[in-house]
């Protein structure tokens, strides 16, 4: 048997012949417009899906920006808002979605000429309270409110929100998503834009 064996080792390597295990999916780096191996089974929504979502939304905006903003005479702001997520899938996948809108429109000439993009108000007190120079303290103000470095706050009128709302309906093995993001704005509470993303997910 083990003549046998050197035998065909012996052929192989004249051969040029290569021995491998079972050929599986190769690892490492991928399209990420592609789904692969076990995300197809995942409870989640398809990442792929979430990638073509955040692409129509910003095209859209993009494209519809000066129309939607044409009766204001100064830029625009947009906010952050919500996120609503009532899906079987991390509402961390949805901030992404929603944050790589967002880095995408800021790089657009279009959206920069008519509208500014601010960071979460919260998160930039906190950055300031770290890093900016505290005023002097008043010695004539004797209110005893000490409220935190506080930075700026823009007009209501001027504002919008941009937010999300995600849905999922499931039947059987199959889940039918609904994603839709919008800019509302702040002090009429109007939705000046909604653009809709819908697919279904087998299993």
């Amino acid at each position: 048997m083990r003549v046998a064996e050197s035998l065909l080792a012996a052929v192989c390597v004249l051969g040029g012949c290569a021995i491998q295990g079972p050929s599986g999916q190769a690892s490492g780096r991928v399209d990420p417009y592609d789904t692969k191996g076990r995300e197809i089974s995942d409870r989640g929504i398809s990442m792929t899906a979430l990638l073509e979502a955040s692409d129509q939304a910003t095209m859209a905006i993009a494209e519809r920006i000066n129309s939607t903003f044409a009766s204001h005479s100064t830029k625009v702001v947009i906010e952050l808002g919500w996120i609503k997520n009532v899906t079987n899938t991390p509402s961390s996948d949805f901030e992404m979605l929603r944050r790589r809108v967002t880095g995408r429109l800021i790089n657009s000439e279009a959206v920069r000429h008519v509208a500014k993009i601010m960071e979460s108000p919260e998160a930039m007190d906190q950055q300031a309270g770290r890093f900016a120079q505290a005023a002097a303290p008043d010695r004539l103000d004797e209110s005893t409110s000490s409220e935190g470095t506080a930075t700026n706050r823009y007009s209501a009128s001027d504002t919008y929100l941009l937010n999300g709302e995600f849905r999922e309906a499931l039947r059987g093995g199959a889940s039918t998503y609904y994603l839709e993001m919008t800019l509302t704005n702040l002090q009429t509470r109007e939705i000046v834009f909604a653009q809709p993303f819908d697919f279904k997910q087998v299993r």
